[in-house]
């Protein structure tokens, strides 16, 4: 190669690596002030914060702890939560209920699930579980964070059944296979799976008050002796260093996603025979069991991205089966997903379009649906009645 192409390839290369240079360092340089920007104006990082400070919405930059400290400071008892708060008090048996429901004939409909059924992040009355209530004032979740089939299973039998209320919804969402894999390493959630166990905790409410007492106070004491900071850490360093990894070219064109997570194979047979013991408790008190099916942001925002669904194994990618296995139980199937496709934003049911629980929207969204469901149903059942 002649010398002057030699120049010419070294300083066309030279052009693109000082190019690239620039490109990180303007972009760390606005995230640096982008950064310090939010912290002196809401005082933390928190994209949720920082969302609605943008949006002109009101909202608490408080860290937990903050939040636990600063009640304390009030003579007002209070722990940090495992991730959001709720009530302390022994009548609700720590669910998202109003008073009265736990007799039995009180309860009309329950509704069994995780987080997105105890009603996280929203009033009561805009919950998932507050929009069904609405309708049927005799609603009762029995939902908790991280709850799996196993565990959704244990606070039927636990909770639910000594009520026989008619209707019992159950609320599938795309991390419960994952959880039911955890679940499963658990010998007493397994027991739930015989016919007629349970460990009464119903009415050993005084012994789990105690044992979570000392636990969160623990959690408590750890949290403050480590100083919670929250989102408030923020490190230019580290941002400088990682120009050298050309990190925010590569975050700004979408070069970077999260590492491939090795996910154990969903166990459908578990799975199937959790909705079939669960069909069964229900029938034996002459209830009826309906499967709900809630699409997460993860789906919904990556919906196209088979490669994207598939490899970071989001539950949608079994979807099929998932439905399948509620379909194999005898269960009817409730499925809100076509509502939200057919908004040109399917986000828009998220707080600020991002990762987290339905927003105000979104349970209004599902709520509706599911009402309109158990309408429908039981018309066809008086219809079927009067034949």
């Amino acid at each position: 190669m002649k010398r002057e192409h030699k120049l010419a390839l070294t300083a066309g290369a030279l052009a693109v690596v000082f190019t690239l240079c620039v490109a990180e360092a303007s972009l760390v340089v606005f995230r640096i002030v982008t950064s310090r920007a939010a912290l002196k104006k809401v005082g933390t990082l928190d994209s949720f914060v920082v969302s609605a400070a943008k949006a002109g919405a009101p909202f608490d930059p408080r860290t937990r702890l903050e939040v636990v400290t600063d009640l304390r400071n009030k003579g007002i008892d209070a722990v940090v939560p495992f991730n959001y708060l709720s009530s302390r008090d022994d009548t609700d048996h720590g669910f998202n209920n109003p008073p009265g429901l736990y007799e039995p004939g009180a309860v009309d409909v329950a509704a069994i699930g995780d987080s997105f059924t105890h009603g996280a992040c929203l009033p009561r009355e805009e919950s998932l579980v507050g929009r069904i209530r609405a309708r049927y004032p005799r609603t009762a979740s029995f939902g908790w964070l991280a709850n799996g089939p196993l565990l959704d299973l244990a606070a039927l039998r636990e909770y639910a059944e000594p009520l026989r209320p008619k209707t019992v919804l159950w609320f599938f969402v795309e991390n419960d296979l994952d959880d039911l894999n955890k679940e499963k390493q658990v010998p007493v959630l397994l027991s739930y799976l015989k016919r007629g166990f349970s460990q009464k905790l119903l009415s050993r409410q005084g012994e789990i008050d105690s044992v979570l007492t000392r636990y969160l106070e623990a959690k408590t004491a750890e949290h403050v002796a480590a100083g919670d900071k929250g989102e408030r850490a923020f490190s230019a360093r580290q941002l400088i260093l990682e120009g050298f990894r050309l990190r925010q070219l590569r975050r700004t064109l979408g070069l970077i996603r999260p590492a491939p997570v090795t996910r154990e194979p969903n166990d459908f047979e578990l799975f199937t025979k959790v909705l079939r013991t669960a069909k069964a408790d229900v029938d034996s008190w002459g209830g009826k069991l309906y499967f709900v099916y809630l699409p997460g942001w993860e789906y919904l925002s990556h919906r196209d991205d088979a490669k994207f669904v598939n490899t970071y194994g989001f539950a949608n990618a079994d979807r099929a089966r998932v439905l399948a296995a509620a379909a194999e139980a005898g269960l009817p199937i409730l499925d809100p997903l076509p509502l939200f496709l057919k908004s040109a934003d399917p986000l828009r049911y998220f707080p600020y379009r991002q990762f987290a629980h339905y927003n105000p929207a979104g349970t209004e969204l599902v709520g509706k649906f599911v009402v309109d469901e158990l309408a429908r149903n039981r018309e066809n059942m008086s219809q079927k009645a009067g034949k």
